[in-house]
C-alpha cells in the first residue's frame, strides 16, 4: 500500500472504522446481492432464513479510499476468499501495507476473476469440472 496520500484523503485506519465506511460496506453487499465475488454460489450477510453470514468488504487498491466505487475499487467475499487467499495464500499471510507491492500479480489475477461476470465464471467452472471428468475417466479405463 502505497504510504503517500493526497491533501485531503483519510487516514487509512481512521477511516476504516468511520461511519462512512460501515455505509459503504452495507451498500458493497447490497450491491452484490449477498454473494462472495470469487465465490458467487456462496451467499455473504443475511441470508433468506435470517442466518447471518460473515463477510468482508475487499479493496482492490487503495488509491481511492473514501471515494470507492463498487466493483472497480471494493468487492464483497466471504471470509476465506479474502483471509485465507487474497491475503493469506497470495501474500504470504502479509496485510497489504507489508507487501512489497499489493495488489502483487497473484492478487490482481484473483481481482480479475471476482470482476468476472458471474455468468461467465459458471462456464469456466463447469469447463474445469467436465475437464476432470474427461481425465478421471481416462484413468479408469
Amino acid at each position: 500500500m502505497s504510504q503517500t496520500r493526497r491533501k485531503g484523503e483519510p487516514e487509512y485506519r481512521e477511516y476504516i472504522h468511520s461511519e462512512n465506511w460501515r455505509k459503504k460496506q452495507k451498500e458493497c453487499l447490497i450491491r452484490g446481492r449477498n454473494r462472495c465475488a470469487m465465490f458467487p454460489w456462496v451467499t455473504i450477510g443475511k441470508s433468506l432464513g435470517g442466518r447471518y453470514r460473515p463477510y468482508r468488504v475487499h479493496h482492490l487498491h487503495y488509491g481511492s479510499i473514501g471515494k470507492e466505487k463498487f466493483w472497480w475499487d471494493i468487492l464483497p467475499l466471504c471470509p476465506i476468499a479474502h483471509d485465507w487467499i487474497i491475503h493469506g495464500i497470495f501474500s504470504g499471510f502479509r496485510s497489504a501495507g507489508r507487501q512489497k507491492s499489493y495488489p502483487n500479480r497473484f492478487q490482481q489475477g484473483v481481482h480479475l476473476w471476482c470482476r468476472m461476470p458471474n455468468l461467465l465464471k459458471g462456464f469456466v467452472v463447469l469447463g474445469l469440472l467436465v475437464g476432470a471428468i474427461a481425465v478421471l475417466s481416462g484413468l479408469n479405463m
